[in-house]
């Protein structure tokens, strides 16, 4: 049972930390690629930092999946 508990425990903490790290790659998309060259003709890179974004989408969705799964286990070990 604790192990049980334990394990869940650690799943939610790395599934926010996921989610934290995809916002963190997010927000540095466009910090670098949108807001850093605002007034620039050369908007390539929007095209070149784009697998950053991918990656915090990537991130994201893991660490949401995790704690989406985790919550009603932790909610059923919790009412033994």
């Amino acid at each position: 049972m604790r192990f049980k508990l334990l394990w869940s425990v650690v799943v939610l903490i790395a599934g926010v930390a996921f989610c934290s790290l995809g916002v963190f790659f997010m927000g540095a998309y466009v910090v670098e690629a949108v807001w850093a060259t605002a007034g620039l003709s050369d908007r390539s890179p929007l095209f070149w930092y784009l697998p950053v974004v991918f990656i915090g989408f990537f991130f994201f969705a893991v660490g949401l999946i995790a704690v989406i799964r985790v919550v009603p286990r932790l909610w059923k070990i919790r009412r033994h």
